[in-house]
């Protein structure tokens, strides 16, 4: 549990809730030259902010960031 969560349902919940749920606000560059798309999904009576970007050759999804009602971290 993280912060009265479980981190791999929560987000197992928010990506497959994106199209549902899911406000697309923009893009931004990542340290590693990525481009990242973020998101905010509304899940339950809370906004989370989130951001990845998905790596085409390993089938991968990177989340950097994801956190609740715009929690700073």
């Amino acid at each position: 549990m993280n912060h009265g969560y479980d981190a791999t349902e929560t987000m197992v919940e928010l990506l497959t809730s994106l199209n549902e749920r899911g406000r697309w606000t923009g893009s931004t560059e990542l340290m590693n030259g990525e481009v990242a798309d973020e998101y905010v999904v509304a899940a339950g009576d809370e906004d989370w902010y989130l951001k990845f970007y998905v790596d085409g050759e390993q089938i991968v999804v990177n989340v950097w960031s994801c956190c609740w009602d715009g929690t700073v971290h």
